[in-house]
């Protein structure tokens, strides 16, 4: 499987036409499967020796390719080319998002060459930010050197154009050559769309490419992210998981060790066990939401590569192996351990000056508080003239007795209702994470 996904060279390709069997650069590419190859349709046009701007289909017709990323014998002109069909093709003319084409491999491409990412970024306004374009001068394969080019996005121009500019004036920029080429956003660590033309007089240099929307518009199935940026989610997963695991880390030590007191409950362990019940289902929905938010914005990426980095965990296997643990299973398990706590031990007590009227005994009091057969977790039988009368707690515990306000039936439903929540999100976050990308899959599986 290809990896590195968020590298700027990955999955870049040169379109050729043979020229006395020497290969001749026409334009450009972007693998965005092991292989399929996204480029410019007057460029496929070039490459069969037609008008650039021919509408005549030319579906199941073969071209070449050649991918400067190649490790196979060398540099160009040694390195063999591949050939490729023509899948799909929207003839320039018509509408603003034709001039497209979809090229499939005869065999996959190698793993050095990795494959390229394609996002619509949705949320956030990349108006003025770096973008860098790849391309050589159409010519011979091996006389002009492709290269990375900086620019700046500068906004739409129409329903489906963006337009581009070089960083300064004097630079060299996009050049016949160009077409099919991917614009990278290193905002966002993904090829936001697709070199389609170029204006260059003297008083300007100018680039449009298709947005990666309008493209997916163009080919359904084909890989692409939908990135909602509007929320830094992983800043949220970070701040939101990191605090949650300390958390249920603390109450959980100051409920199995009695000189542990940096934690909810004033050293009571029933106290201790039972604010983690309380405040652990709070903090993982937004979590897990955030894990999940995150996870899908980057579906297309290796799985790992899916969860937030934390204190250097994530981004590599056994670093999201333990983010999973840490962030996800950990409060689970430990949600889970609380409700044990909560179930077996502690006791719910009723204020005896606040009870209209009983006949029934009230059992072990301390103060007013008392037990009674008919205030239990769950139900509370009694009339009262007060919200505050019943109490969560161990009152005559050896260590700190105290009790906390305790709402029978509400608050047990509230901590299940909320511990449902997230336990939903967590397996939707996981399910996300470990999606196989469409990349992956055959087109008609997609």
């Amino acid at each position: 499987m290809m990896t590195e996904a968020s590298r700027i060279d990955a999955g870049l390709v040169q379109i050729v036409t043979l020229d006395e069997e020497k290969p001749f650069v026409c334009g450009m590419g972007l693998l965005v499967s092991s292989q399929e190859i996204v480029t410019c349709a007057h460029v496929v046009n070039i490459a069969l020796h037609r008008e650039p701007m021919s509408r005549a289909s030319p579906i199941g017709e073969f071209i070449w390719v050649s991918f400067p990323r190649s490790t196979e014998s060398g540099v160009p002109p040694a390195r063999p080319l591949a050939r490729a069909s023509v899948q799909e093709f929207e003839a320039p003319g018509r509408e603003p998002d034709d001039d497209v084409a979809l090229l499939l491999l005869d065999v996959p491409a190698e793993e050095t060459i990795g494959f390229g990412i394609l996002a619509d970024i949705q949320g956030i306004d990349l108006v003025g930010s770096r973008v860098s374009v790849f391309g050589a001068r159409a010519g011979p394969l091996n006389r002009n050197m492709p290269i990375h080019t900086d620019g700046r996005y500068v906004g739409a121009t129409n329903q489906s154009f963006a337009q581009i500019e070089p960083v300064t004036p004097v630079q060299s920029f996009v050049e016949p050559g160009y077409s099919g080429g991917r614009v990278w956003s290193e905002d966002v660590k993904a090829a936001i769309g697709m070199i389609v033309a170029r204006l260059d007089n003297q008083n300007r240099k100018i680039a449009f490419f298709l947005p990666a929307h309008a493209i997916a518009s163009r080919f359904r199935g084909i890989p692409i992210e939908t990135r909602q940026m509007g929320m830094d989610v992983a800043a949220l997963f970070r701040l939101a998981a990191i605090g949650n695991l300390i958390l249920v880390l603390a109450q959980f030590l100051a409920n199995r060790i009695d000189e542990f007191d940096l934690a909810f409950g004033g050293g009571n362990p029933v106290l201790n066990a039972f604010w983690g019940l309380l405040l652990n289902p709070l903090m993982m929905p937004v979590s897990f939401w955030a894990l999940w938010r995150y996870a899908r914005n980057y579906s297309e990426h290796p799985w790992w590569q899916r969860i937030p980095t934390i204190l250097s965990m994530g981004g590599s296997r056994i670093g999201a192996v333990l983010s999973i643990l840490f962030f996800v299973l950990v409060p689970l398990y430990m949600q889970g351990f609380f409700a044990d706590q909560f179930r077996s031990y502690g006791f719910v007590y009723i204020d005896k000056s606040k009870i209209a009227s009983t006949g029934e005994t009230l059992a072990d009091c301390v103060g007013n508080w008392c037990l009674h057969p008919g205030v239990t977790r769950w139900s509370r039988s009694l009339s009262t003239n007060a919200s505050d009368s019943t109490r969560y707690g161990h009152l005559k515990a050896d260590k700190a007795p105290a009790a906390v306000t305790y709402f029978p039936g509400f608050e047990p439903i509230g901590i299940a209702a909320l511990t449902g929540v997230g336990l939903v999100l967590a397996i939707l976050a996981i399910l996300a994470v470990f999606r196989v990308p469409r990349r992956l899959l055959s087109r008609s599986a997609r």
